[in-house]
């Protein structure tokens, strides 16, 4: 099924993320049991979570250039007292709780910090890496040196983002599937692209738009897809695609035509990948085209221009 005929279908596609990470942001100390503050799961990647003085305890602990602090709320107990000022215990000897106070913290993310290893057992998913993929390595290390954009694989992780000059993405080995990998580094890489191509003015569905029609482009012009990964990627795409569509339906003439040039961005920094791209064209020998131009000739003998008997 062809991208546009599938995004017209009809058909409803579901995004799955598609690699694996902690499973619930908490305290770097306290790793089996997430913040006690709900709210910190609507907002925080998953991963554990250091303080500033945490960090420093640790003597191989260095924080990474241009991370940033976030908020983790956290809820404590007021306790009940009596006239006295003494807690008022219940009939098991625990101290009644009164009400909850919210207070918070600012922390670094794990992956934000070097020196520490997490404490939840790592998830590596193996791969056999073929031909096309070693192009996609090697256009994701040239792009970045030659426009100065740093790509990152932190393990661990629970997000991929774009930082200006900066890419993060979860190491390969948290995919299952590693054409899901390529999609998402040529997703941020795609954003990566809009300071240089001017598309500063775009709305942020229409700039999700235009990196994920740019990594369909990369992953379908290096051949990097199966089903699983085609099917993901139409679920991304679809969710931003009716957003725009339903504001600016003439803005999407122009995302595609942004994806477009934001991929022949990236595979310019990369001359040996656009080579390998080029399409094979055989030489046909001159007898063997002339034959074949007799064989027409004949075919054609006794009939009119649409190939029926006059």
């Amino acid at each position: 099924m062809k991208l546009e005929e599938a995004m017209q279908s009809g058909e409803q596609f579901t995004w799955v993320k598609p690699w694996k990470g902690a499973p619930y942001p908490c305290s770097y100390n306290y790793p089996s049991k997430p913040f006690s503050s709900p709210i910190n799961l609507l907002f925080l990647e998953a991963g554990e979570y250091l303080t500033f003085q945490q960090i420093c305890s640790h003597p191989d602990a260095k924080i990474k250039k241009g991370a940033k602090q976030e908020i983790v709320f956290q809820r404590f107990p007021v306790f009940k007292k009596d006239e006295n000022g003494k807690k008022v215990l219940d009939e098991t000897g625990n101290p009644v709780i009164e009400r909850f106070q919210l207070k918070y913290t600012r922390e670094y993310h794990i992956s934000d910090v070097e020196g520490i290893k997490s404490h939840f057992v790592p998830v590596d998913y193996e791969h056999v890496k073929t031909k096309n993929m070693e192009m996609a390595d090697l256009l994701i290390a040239a792009y970045s040196q030659a426009h100065g954009v740093e790509v990152s694989e932190l393990y661990g992780t629970g997000q991929a983002y774009n930082q200006g000059s900066r890419v993060v993405l979860p190491d390969r080995r948290q995919y299952k599937n590693v054409y899901e990998y390529y999609s998402t580094a040529f997703h941020e890489l795609g954003h990566s692209t809009r300071g240089e191509l001017y598309r500063g003015q775009l709305e942020y569905a229409q700039e999700e738009l235009v990196a994920e029609i740019t990594a369909s482009l990369l992953c379908a012009s290096l051949g990097l897809e199966n089903e699983d990964a085609f099917r993901n990627n139409l679920a991304y795409l679809q969710h931003w695609h009716a957003h725009v569509k339903s504001v600016r339906p003439k803005e999407l003439y122009f995302a595609v035509e942004a994806a477009k040039a934001a991929a022949e961005l990236i595979l310019d920094s990369c001359p040996v990948v656009k080579q390998y791209l080029e399409p094979k064209i055989q030489q046909i020998d001159e007898p063997e085209q002339e034959a074949a131009n007799l064989g027409k000739e004949a075919q054609l003998d006794g009939t009119g221009r649409n190939g029926k008997a006059l």
